[in-house]
């Protein structure tokens, strides 16, 4: 069966960098943005690799677009109960993202 997601786009103003994480093949590193609604609403992302190098780009302060893909895994916890955890996978990102340009 094919899967046909739309790609996911948000934009706000970077609140927070954290340290990279360099793994054996791997570089990761989360920021959180919050988004310039009327009820903004916080967002913590995740950029590994290529993106990660986009996201070293950025400061705290600037707007910024993310594409991003979610994605969803179960944990079984120590007492047996079946969890779940979300991750949002930052794909592209934007820097200096003028959002009237999309409006």
């Amino acid at each position: 069966m094919e899967k046909n997601i739309s790609p996911l786009l948000i934009s706000g103003e970077i609140l927070e960098i954290f340290n990279a994480i360099q793994g054996e093949n791997w570089l990761k590193q989360e920021f959180i943005i919050r988004t310039n609604q009327a009820y903004p609403v916080l967002l913590n992302f995740i950029a590994f690799n290529k993106v990660q190098d986009q996201l070293s780009r950025c400061k705290i302060g600037d707007t910024v677009a993310v594409y991003f893909n979610p994605e969803s895994r179960s944990f079984q916890t120590s007492a047996g109960v079946k969890k779940w955890y979300t991750e949002l996978k930052a794909w592209r990102i934007i820097i200096n993202f003028n959002p009237k340009k999309y409006q």
